[in-house]
């Protein structure tokens, strides 16, 4: 049985290897921030890349999605807008892998 911790690791490969590929800096902090991204960029593709992959194992469907965000990102303008874009972007990574008909099988 794969943990969440075992799918996180292999998430943040697909993600490395995805943004390295598409020219996107992948640098990351050491011992600071989680080792989080250093560019705000890359944080906010991490972010997106973990909101398809978690649509993917529960078939969320967008609300779901943006009702999570809010309750661990907060309210802000700017964050409504990144969850836009983050919707955004997990739909077409679905879309191009074929998986955008998931829910519907």
């Amino acid at each position: 049985m794969m943990t969440d911790e075992t799918m996180k690791d292999i998430e943040r490969d697909a993600f490395e290897k995805w943004a390295t590929e598409n020219n996107h800096d992948i640098e990351r902090y050491v011992g600071y921030n989680g080792g989080g991204y250093i560019l705000p960029a890359t944080h906010w593709l991490w972010v997106a890349w973990q909101a398809r992959a978690a649509a993917l194992q529960a078939a969320l469907t967008d609300e779901q999605i943006e009702s999570l965000w809010y309750c661990h990102m907060g309210h802000s303008i700017s964050s409504g807008r990144m969850v836009a874009k983050a919707i955004s972007f997990a739909r077409a990574l679905l879309t191009q892998a074929g998986l955008d008909k998931l829910k519907e099988m």
